[in-house]
């Protein structure tokens, strides 16, 4: 399974190449930059809330599994 980095790193690279080859406007380049960008992003926020949950199941359910959103919120607001 490839990362949520290295999922936006390629498309970055073909949007790049898109844009080098004159075949997307510079309106199109910054569009597709942006889908790129908000894609990985959510790939990563489930990536680190499956993680979340994983590491809890495998540490033999222990504690409490509090809200794994509220998990990643606390992670990217540190």
């Amino acid at each position: 399974m490839k990362t949520a980095v290295q999922v936006l790193f390629e498309e970055m690279n073909q949007i790049r190449l898109e844009d080098e080859s004159g075949n997307i406007s510079a309106l199109d380049f910054f569009k597709q930059q942006n889908e790129a960008f908000e894609k990985a992003k959510e790939m990563y926020k489930q990536q680190i809330i499956n993680a979340h949950t994983e590491g809890y199941i495998i540490g033999g359910g222990n504690g409490n599994l509090y809200d794994c959103k509220e998990y990643y919120n606390n992670l990217i607001n540190e």
